[in-house]
């Protein structure tokens, strides 16, 4: 609770990419901008009740891109994971009272679920993965991290 309170930002890395949060400091539809890590959950000043929610489940979307190289010819010795290259991680913290919405298959995210607060006696911790195909290419595919906001201007990426 202390650290929703001070708003800490978790932070994961996937394939040399820190985890992003998605629609965060977005400029435009053609020059997007992404605000690395996450929420841990919403402080007590701005649920309404009084009470501080945690994100409890992280809904995960794994963008990927073929690479072929020039000249490429596919044969039947190909491995099929070296022919895949991760070009986005980015995250959704959601707070889902699995009391109330079991996480299985059925769970649709969508759904108006009543969140956890931290004072509930357990909290289970749970995630998705959507894996979706994207045009960016490797050699690209930190720029949507360059184009951050304001306050991530501190952080200097090497």
């Amino acid at each position: 609770m202390k650290r929703v309170e001070e708003n800490y930002r978790g932070q994961m890395v996937l394939d040399g990419l820190p985890v992003a949060e998605e629609g965060s400091g977005k400029l435009s539809r053609l020059s997007p901008s992404v605000a690395t890590g996450f929420p841990l959950g919403v402080s007590k000043k701005s649920t309404g009740n009084g009470k501080t929610i945690i994100n409890n489940h992280l809904a995960f979307t794994v963008q990927f891109h073929e690479h072929q190289s020039p000249g490429y010819i596919p044969s039947m010795e190909d491995d099929p994971a070296d022919s895949f290259r991760i070009v986005g991680f980015m995250v959704t913290p959601i707070s889902l009272d699995h009391e109330q919405a079991p996480c299985d298959e059925k769970l649709r995210i969508t759904d108006d679920v009543p969140p956890t607060y931290t004072d509930a006696a357990e909290i289970q911790w749970t995630y998705s993965v959507n894996w979706q195909e994207s045009d960016i290419e490797w050699s690209t595919r930190w720029d949507v991290y360059m184009r951050s906001s304001k306050a991530e201007a501190r952080i200097h990426w090497l």
